[in-house]
């Protein structure tokens, strides 16, 4: 069997960071994603939304009503004000996508649980990627940002109409990072925030005139992006786009999720006004973590050779199932060395999980079981799987907080507050979810990505950290015994001439007839007494 196609699929690019700094109002942040117009339409785990109208932004909430089963679920959207106006059309598409993510977490996610932590979601217009004359490739932002900090940016990719063949599907899409693209169409609000963002994140000092001329310059490029910016249809939506100013005169997908993550973490500290800046200058904003990392998540939906169980669709085409895992487009080679182990034990689909990408690949019987939940955009089929890649990159991207921060603590309440956090995570990330299949998946996930190898990291970092502050407080304790003991022997004499001396006289001890030298003597004493004292409590009190 030589040729493999695929017919129905999605790839979900997840680029993962965090931000050094927890967000302690995502509800703000939520509706000011919204009202800069960044996304369309914003829920937070509560349910609390923000979407766009064509008057504005309407907020509200979000209901679910689950059966007892968790089989069947209705929403409703309650706006906060009796008038509520209709959302967008895109907003309205992208609030049902969000009720069944806010469904498929209440179906795998534990209430009442620690981790993760509460979270918003938001969608955004489609961005598009141009190769002039070559390649066009669209994606379709999500962006989720958890209150510990954890920012997920995850780049859509739907299938085109026609099928195609595993070597362009892996070489044009799988490996999309590895293009570069001459420029980026963006909605007019992500270019006209993304210089905004990268200028405050550059920290530049700057007097209030040139601030002033600063602002200036920040009017004209308005005036310039009005310009620009055009109105586009697609998919029966109407979006009004521009280009994404790049400094480097490429655009990449990384480049594209980096844009984003300055642009969250710009607005989570809530943009400053133009006085505000003129004024103050640069605002403190959340410093983004020094990791990041990119991989995808690839949903196969129909491709050939499909087969009715989950284990036969393996043993027939484990070679192309590999094959996408390792990215390769082409070769002979045995690719089925590459395929990890399914994380799943049913015969309905089967995940495959690795440290550079994820592979979800359902079975006939499995499409079949699912025909009663048919979703225009295929969400019965991807949702929840994407939630399960939620909680191994939230899980990965935490762990990876606490390494770097394990290397930056420099006190020992912060040092055991990290062993105790280290010390409970791993249980909490289980409970996570209540359901064993689920934790299972979750727990072989991790496995493959290296958490335990992190978790020795941190436990190495933190050990020698102790030991770094240890020899730092002992140099510290011996200047400090020194120093007490040169003031000691500075002190002797008076303490002779004050104590030592009367003490002396009134136990008729033996003195030099020699007035000097009966002085020298007792400057003596005065100083082995200091000096027995100091041994005391370097001893028993500085050990």
């Amino acid at each position: 069997m030589d040729s493999f196609c695929l017919e129905e699929w999605e790839i979900w690019y997840t680029f993962s960071t965090y931000l050094k700094a927890s967000i302690n109002n995502l509800e703000a942040a939520a509706e000011l994603l919204v009202e800069s117009e960044i996304a369309d339409c914003c829920i937070t785990s509560s349910g609390e939304t923000h979407c766009r109208t064509d008057n504005g932004v309407v907020s509200g909430k979000t209901i679910l009503e689950l059966s007892g089963d968790l089989k069947k679920v209705s929403a409703e959207f309650k706006g906060n004000s009796a008038e509520v106006a209709g959302f967008t059309g895109y907003a309205h598409e992208a609030w049902l996508i969000g009720i069944q993510f806010l469904y498929g977490e209440a179906r795998q996610i534990s209430q009442g649980r620690e981790l993760p932590t509460p979270h918003l979601r938001a969608f955004l217009q489609p961005i598009s990627l141009v190769k002039e004359e070559v390649r066009i490739s669209r994606l379709y932002p999500v962006i989720v940002l958890y209150q510990s900090g954890v920012l997920l940016v995850e780049l859509r990719m739907i299938a085109p109409n026609n099928s195609v063949e595993i070597s362009d599907f892996i070489r044009d899409y799988v490996n999309i990072q590895q293009y570069d693209y001459d420029f980026a169409i963006v909605p007019t609000a992500i270019s006209a925030f993304a210089p905004e963002a990268y200028h405050y994140y550059s920290n530049l000092k700057a007097n209030i005139f040139q601030r002033l001329d600063l602002l200036q310059k920040k009017r004209k490029q308005k005036s310039a992006l009005q310009a620009l910016s055009r109105s586009v249809e697609s998919d029966d939506f109407e979006f009004k786009v521009a280009p994404l100013f790049s400094t480097e005169g490429k655009e990449t997908i990384t480049s594209i999720a980096q844009t984003l993550f300055t642009i969250v973490g710009f607005i989570a500290k809530c943009p400053i006004s133009s006085i505000g800046f003129l004024i103050e200058g640069v605002p403190k904003l959340p410093e983004i973590g020094e990791y990041w990392i990119g991989r995808p998540h690839i949903h196969l939906i129909r491709h050939s050779n499909q087969l009715e169980s989950s284990s036969e669709n393996e043993e027939l085409n484990k070679n192309f199932f590999g094959q996408i895992l390792a990215r390769v487009p082409e070769g002979n080679s045995d690719f089925s060395v590459y395929l990890p182990l399914d994380s799943r034990r049913s015969e309905d689909y089967a995940a495959y999980i690795t440290s550079a990408a994820t592979l979800w690949v359902w079975s006939k019987s499995g499409l079949e079981s699912q025909e009663q939940l048919v979703n225009i955009n295929r969400g019965h089929l991807i949702y929840e799987h994407q939630v399960q890649v939620e909680l191994l990159e939230y899980g990965f991207i935490l762990y990876k907080s606490l390494v770097e921060k394990s290397k930056e603590l420099n006190e020992y309440p912060a040092i055991l507050a990290i062993r105790r956090d280290l010390s409970e995570l791993k249980s909490k990330m289980i409970e996570t979810t209540p359901y064993g299949e689920v934790r299972d998946l979750l727990s072989k996930g991790w496995e493959q990505m290296n958490l335990e190898a992190m978790q020795s990291q941190i436990s190495e970092n933190l050990s020698i950290l102790e030991n770094e502050l240890k020899f730092i407080e002992s140099k510290q304790g011996d200047n400090f015994r020194v120093y007490l003991t040169i003031l000691g022997l500075i002190a002797s004499a008076s303490f002779a001439k004050s104590i030592v001396s009367p003490f002396w006289n009134a136990l008729s001890l033996w003195l030099p007839s020699n007035e000097n030298w009966a002085e020298l003597f007792l400057a003596g004493v005065s100083a082995m007494l200091i000096i027995l004292i100091v041994l005391f409590l370097k001893l028993f009190i500085y050990r």
